[in-house]
């Protein structure tokens, strides 16, 4: 369970490992020779439900703070951080839009399945550049202090959200045990 004792860092890296062992379920799912509607559905709620509160509060409060970074002392870290942000907010836009296709389909056919596809690559590699340019940029940039109350301020944005949005809490969710301790490989 994530507390405001973990550092933004640590937040992000969990929620990364949830939503990547639902995307192992799904998946495993997609693999059969016919993808089960209602639990392609399921799984694309619990999707949902992790990925966008968690994308929201990273563009609301994340980005911003990694990318103001400006007065850092190491101006390529500062740079790479708010190069790697400004594509993190074009992946994101590109996520919502796949997922809101997903969520429209009547069924889960060929095109469902391609799509949910498209929608897992582009978070894993999302993923990836987070974890291997963004956050170790930040982690030079933003104090302790600093991504200690960063994490506590994501925590409650990602609760504002998904209350507003009317999604489930994801303590209330049927979640698969975390995936990976490492981010998807290239």
């Amino acid at each position: 369970m994530n507390t405001v004792a973990d550092s933004i860092f640590d937040l992000l890296i969990t929620d990364h490992r949830a939503v990547a062992g639902v995307f192992e379920q799904l998946k495993m799912e997609l693999e059969e020779d016919e993808p089960k509607q209602e639990v392609c559905l399921d799984l694309l709620r619990k999707i949902d439900a992790l990925l966008t509160p968690h994308a929201r509060a990273e563009e609301e409060l994340v980005y911003p703070a990694f990318a103001a970074s400006e007065d850092a002392e190491d101006g390529e870290d500062a740079e790479e951080a708010r190069d790697a942000v400004a594509e993190g907010f074009e992946e994101h836009a590109l996520v919502h839009q796949l997922c809101a296709q997903l969520k429209e389909l009547p069924e889960v056919d060929d095109v469902w399945c391609a799509k949910a596809k498209v929608m897992m690559d582009l978070v894993e590699h999302h993923v990836r550049e987070e974890e291997n340019t963004m956050i170790p940029a930040a982690r030079k940039i933003l104090q302790k202090e600093e991504a200690l109350a960063l994490a506590s301020e994501f925590l409650s944005g990602k609760e504002r959200i998904a209350g507003e949005l009317g999604l489930p809490a994801p303590e209330t969710l049927d979640l698969p045990p975390p995936a990976r301790s490492q981010p998807p490989k290239s």
